[in-house]
């Protein structure tokens, strides 16, 4: 018997299946933001860029390749990025990104 089968009964995995259903939503519906989602300024590309690398070090560098690829001089920090993503959301993307942030900061520290 699998481990996740053990101490349950059938009304606890009726509840569980709900919960992990609507989970299950959730994350549709972020992959379906992610995806379709248009970055037209430097802060949703940033937003789009943490959505699907999930950490502030890959965002920066990549942000950051970008920029000397096109011959800018000016290079990011990792704080420059995470100020952007914790602001106030400017869509329902952002909101679930800064989310997503301030949990993966909390298990960080």
């Amino acid at each position: 018997m699998n481990n996740h089968l053990l101490a349950i009964n059938v009304e606890k995995a009726k509840k569980r299946l709900v919960k992990l259903q609507s989970q299950v939503i959730d994350l549709e519906i972020f992959i379906g933001e992610a995806e379709n989602y248009y970055a037209e300024s430097f802060e949703q590309k940033v937003i789009k860029e943490y959505a699907y690398l999930g950490s502030l070090f890959k965002v920066t560098a990549k942000l950051n390749k970008e920029l000397l690829e096109m011959g800018e001089e000016k290079k990011l920090k990792m704080s420059d990025i995470s100020s952007i993503i914790d602001s106030k959301p400017i869509d329902e993307l952002h909101k679930n990104v800064r989310k997503i942030y301030r949990i993966n900061k909390k298990i960080m520290h």
